[in-house]
């Protein structure tokens, strides 16, 4: 038994330094290929946000998503079925939810929004919606997976993770029962390309106007509810434009698993005017500023090595006047050992 369990050991090993191996060669040659350009802006890295522990309730078992409204910062624990409070120094507030079907349980959650003065978690429940202090409100019964929506006074529109009525859709438009009211398509949108894009971004950028993102496809939507017109526009990146023709000619279950992890727009969020949209390019990540026409106004990039496997999802807000965004990295600093949990890293730019 112990010999079998030895055998497998360093079998994983292997596999393991081969996918590093691996890892490394496409990202000297990528870096190389694409170097950081003289009018890029340096993300100035603070460190990493130490989380306060101190209570059992505040440990988490995998962070998928977060969520930043007034001072405080929702961590969404897919494994352990609820949502961790903390503020921005790090200190526990409250855990929202337990596994469960009931009201107040959560099963699976994954995507998260706020909106005047409560908390909505997706997840296999629902969407339910909390108050502030974790007092279960609401559940709007939804039969379809999503990552990212947005609540409005009117109703709330969702990503599908999948093709609705057989079709791929860029958004759904759901009323405060759940029932779909609008659904949002682009001719363009084909089958094969939704299938590999199967996480979007909502975000609302004024009265009646919202942006929508797919994550591997190098497309940005503009949305006007009130016209109902949908403007689709390429975002003006090469390496992005590349990594996405790539993809589509490969397959996102392409050969190369370093190629799937590490190459994807992994967060987008509305802040000042401006369209930020979080690029997971090789081992180093990226930020572009686009303004509501679709246009890269600032280009910012980070000049530390950070993750091995990738980042995942970020808050951006002012604190004493400086931009200051909150970055989930989905494996270790290098200078630690726990290259396999998540952390929240912390960094500044300048507008």
């Amino acid at each position: 038994m112990f010999k079998r369990f030895l055998i497998i050991s360093v079998l994983i090993n292997i596999s393991f330094l081969c996918y590093s191996s691996k890892f490394l060669d496409y990202r000297k040659k990528m870096t190389k290929k694409y170097p950081v350009q003289s009018d890029w802006k340096k993300i100035e890295y603070k460190g990493i946000l130490h989380l306060d522990s101190s209570k059992d309730e505040a440990l988490y078992r995998r962070i998928d998503n977060l969520c930043g409204y007034k001072d405080l910062l929702f961590l969404v624990d897919n494994n352990g079925h609820s949502v961790k409070v903390f503020d921005f120094k790090g200190k526990f507030i409250r855990s929202i939810g337990r596994r469960g079907q009931g009201p107040g349980d959560l099963y699976w959650p994954f995507g998260i929004s706020a909106f005047e003065n409560k908390v909505y978690i997706n997840n296999k429940n629902g969407i339910d919606s909390f108050d502030l202090k974790g007092k279960f409100k609401d559940r709007i019964k939804m039969f379809f997976g999503c990552y990212s929506f947005k609540v409005i006074k009117d109703g709330i529109y969702v990503s599908p993770n999948r093709a609705y009525q057989g079709k791929p859709a860029i958004a759904l438009k759901l009323d405060r029962k759940g029932k779909v009211v609008k659904i949002i398509r682009s001719k363009k949108l084909t089958a094969p390309i939704y299938e590999n894009s199967s996480r979007g971004f909502i975000e609302k950028i004024g009265e009646h106007k919202y942006v929508f993102v797919m994550q591997n496809w190098n497309k940005i939507f503009f949305y006007n509810e009130k016209d109902n017109v949908l403007e689709e526009k390429e975002i003006p990146y090469k390496l992005g434009s590349e990594l996405d023709k790539e993809r589509l000619d490969k397959g996102y279950n392409a050969k190369s698993s370093v190629q799937r992890w590490n190459n994807y727009i992994t967060g987008v969020r509305v802040y000042n005017n401006k369209i930020f949209i979080l690029l997971n390019i090789i081992s180093r990540f990226e930020i572009l500023a686009l303004n509501f026409k679709g246009d890269i106004v600032d280009h910012y990039y980070n000049d530390k090595e950070l993750t091995m496997k990738g980042i995942d999802s970020f808050v951006i807000r002012k604190e004493k006047g400086i931009t200051t965004l909150y970055i989930l990295g989905i494996s270790g600093d290098k200078e630690s050992d726990d290259y396999l949990e998540p952390m929240i890293y912390k960094a500044t730019i300048k507008d």
